[in-house]
């Protein structure tokens, strides 16, 4: 069970750093209306969520 537990604290830092980042380019360019920065931090959380997944889901 504790095969692939080295993944979750490198999801997190990924997430957390891409979060961090879409933060820092929203605010540098000002505009709500903009919808291109919302990919990042789905990007960046994607791993995570993905190996979250992959824990709970049986794959068979």
């Amino acid at each position: 069970m504790t095969h692939g537990l080295w993944f979750l604290p490198l999801g997190l830092a990924i997430g957390i750093a891409g979060t961090r980042t879409w933060m820092q380019v929203r605010h540098a360019l000002r505009a709500a209306r903009d919808r291109a920065p919302w990919l990042l931090p789905v990007l960046a959380w994607l791993p995570l969520v993905c190996w979250i997944l992959s824990r709970f889901i049986p794959q068979d």
